[in-house]
């Protein structure tokens, strides 16, 4: 595979991923978890000593960043965000502790809105090389000599 190719790819599997991190943080942006069970500032841990010790799984927000590969081509790698949540009062939740306090993750909807639409131009202009590419691998082959 030509290094051109090699390097359109790694983006193509770049953005996709870019692109199911920020569908995954907007799909869970209103999931709460009890104040316990995320990392956050120590002030507002103190001001939620009174956290549930529920046994659940807690949605942690991740964010992406292209790294260059050794040889052409980009990866994705992973994050989870830090602060990964913050506080709100919200004493209807459920996994509210005594004091109305539940965890909320940082999610922007703007930023990932914006995220997602950078990662599909990233996509499209990554598959129109793949596209030129095999288009001009098919001439050469095609060509009489």
């Amino acid at each position: 595979m030509i290094i051109s190719s090699r390097s359109s790819v790694s983006a193509l599997t770049a953005a996709s991923k870019d692109m199911s991190v920020r569908a995954s943080n907007i799909a869970n942006q209103r999931t709460s978890a009890p104040v316990d069970k995320v990392e956050i500032s120590a002030v507002a841990r103190a001001a939620a000593v009174n956290a549930d010790d529920g046994d659940e799984t807690v949605f942690r927000p991740s964010e992406v960043s292209n790294v260059s590969v050794a040889g052409g081509g980009v990866q994705a790698v992973v994050r989870e965000k830090t602060p990964s949540h913050y506080i709100v009062h919200n004493p209807d939740d459920s996994k509210a502790n005594t004091d109305g306090l539940v965890a909320m993750p940082t999610v922007n909807i703007a930023d990932e809105l914006v995220g997602m639409s950078q990662a599909r131009t990233m996509f499209e202009a990554n598959l129109a090389m793949v596209r030129a590419e095999d288009e001009m691998a098919g001439t050469l082959l095609d060509a009489n000599f």
